[in-house]
């Protein structure tokens, strides 16, 4: 590695923001800017890359919404049934999609066939 050196002039305001970044980092500004020249040579956006915790979890973002407020976790096989259908998620209800394990309550709101059984016991 070579040690020479060059004195690189930059606003104060450009120099304030490199600081900061580089105290998130817990760098140097000079490691920030290693960084920066790195992914612009490659061409490649940060946020762009995603996160490899997530692909080794099988976590992932999606913009399609929820059927009634329910989430994928909760139960995952309404989303299958939804899916095997072709409606869209925004079509119908839990009830409509499986009408076997979703009544439709008072309130207006999914319920859960033996949900109320499910808690007495």
């Amino acid at each position: 590695m070579s040690t020479e050196t060059i004195t690189l002039q930059v606003p104060m305001r450009l120099y304030a923001d490199l600081t900061a970044l580089a105290a998130e980092e817990q760098t140097d500004v000079v490691g920030v800017l290693t960084r920066l020249l790195n992914l612009a040579v490659r061409g490649v956006p940060e946020p762009c890359q995603p996160d490899p915790v997530f692909a080794l979890i099988g976590a992932y973002r999606s913009d399609q919404p929820l059927i009634d407020d329910i989430p994928v976790s909760e139960d995952p096989d309404l989303y299958l049934t939804q899916v095997a259908t072709g409606e869209s998620t925004g079509e119908k209800h839990a009830w409509d999609i499986a009408p076997t394990r979703y009544s439709r309550g008072l309130d207006g709101r999914p319920v859960r066939i033996g949900a109320v059984a499910e808690e007495r016991l």
